[in-house]
């Protein structure tokens, strides 16, 4: 099995993710620390024409949405512009480019194959586990 296709056991689709060479994007990321005095939202990059951002979550869930938690994409949340991740900046360094990945998967699915929240959520959790653990 490759990264570029995976089969996933509890749907009878094939699908073509980018796996490997959206892992390596994400390795090539900064990741600022908690603590860092940068403004936010602050531009990491960008993986396949979708901008990843720091943002305060605090910040987000108190202006926009209760929903927001730790990160999101525009597929699920109206408030993110189109083709956007934020990721909050109290989440540890370390857990980031999981979680970018894991958003990454979700928003692929949703945008590619029309997949609910839950089911592009489920495909991104068993990946996530294949994939990274």
């Amino acid at each position: 099995m490759t990264g570029y296709q995976i089969v996933c056991e509890s749907l009878d689709y094939t699908y073509n993710l980018p796996l490997n060479r959206w892992w390596v994007d994400i390795m090539l990321l900064p990741l600022p620390a908690i603590d860092s005095d940068i403004p936010l939202p602050y531009r990491l990059g960008i993986i396949d024409n979708v901008e990843i951002y720091l943002v305060d979550g605090d910040y987000v869930a108190k202006t926009y949405s209760m929903q927001f938690v730790l990160s999101g994409h525009d597929k699920v949340h109206r408030y993110i512009p189109r083709k956007q991740i934020w990721i909050d900046i109290n989440y540890k360094e370390i857990s980031r480019p999981r979680i970018i990945y894991h958003e990454l998967i979700e928003r692929y699915m949703m945008d590619n194959y029309s997949l609910n929240h839950d089911e592009a959520n489920e495909i991104a959790n068993r990946l996530e586990k294949v994939t990274i653990l």
